[in-house]
């Protein structure tokens, strides 16, 4: 079942984190929505920029694995065989860089 951290990778890697703070940032209503939202626009900016960073952290074949997974929605047994490593390897290490997140402050 997905959790936020899964909601938040694929909204991540999927580009939709970025499409809502350029609606923020780009958009003549910008200045009203950052004056009427500006909690939710500071929180956004904030999320990403952490999950940049965890992510920038980790190392290349970690990044590749997340990518997979939650941009381009693969299947673990498709991330098994393309990666070479076992289901449970690979929900274990999805886990950790969860933890990161929630150690990071997300």
């Amino acid at each position: 079942m997905a959790d936020k951290y899964d909601r938040l990778l694929s909204d991540y890697y999927t580009g939709l984190l970025n499409k809502k703070l350029q609606m923020f940032e780009e958009l003549e209503i910008s200045q009203i929505l950052r004056l009427s939202r500006p909690d939710e626009y500071r929180d956004l900016k904030r999320t990403i920029d952490i999950l940049d960073n965890v992510i920038a952290a980790l190392r290349p074949i970690h990044k590749d694995i997340l990518r997979a997974r939650y941009g381009d929605k693969l299947p673990y047994a498709a991330l098994s065989v393309r990666f070479n490593k076992s289901e449970t390897a690979l929900h274990n290490w999805k886990n950790k860089a969860k933890q990161r997140m929630r150690e990071a402050g997300v």
